[in-house]
């Protein structure tokens, strides 16, 4: 668990912050577009598959695609939870024990992000 926590710390800081550029107009908040997501991931990333010795995800083998989106997961989540613990707990619990039951992939992430937003003050 220590070398996940601090595999994530190393992540986290290799992305850029990420910008809130977009607003709900129906809630009036404001949220991250995809387009500033990638922004703010993209050095990070090349960064990440260069010490993979691959250019491209699609270079990638199953086991370091699902670490790749496990750990880009988890850099997302950072400032959503109290302690890196509890995000990587939570997405265990809710991410990978729901794609073990059979969820999709996606279904599960995404279920998992919203319940993280949903928890933030400044959302309710």
């Amino acid at each position: 668990m220590q070398e996940l926590i601090k595999a994530l710390i190393k992540a986290k800081a290799e992305f850029n912050p990420i910008q809130k550029d977009g607003t709900n107009p129906h809630f009036k908040h404001k949220y991250a577009t995809l387009d500033a997501v990638l922004d703010a991931v993209t050095p990070g990333l090349s960064k990440w598959l260069h010490s993979r010795n691959v250019t491209s995800p699609s270079e990638l083998d199953s086991l370091q695609i699902d670490e790749l989106i496990k750990t880009m997961c988890l850099a997302w989540a950072g400032n959503k939870f109290g302690h890196p613990n509890h995000a990587i707990n939570s997405y265990q619990k809710q991410v990978i024990d729901a794609v073990l039951r059979g969820v999709s992939e996606m279904e599960a992430i995404q279920a998992w992000m919203e319940g993280a937003l949903a928890q933030l003050p400044e959302l309710n």
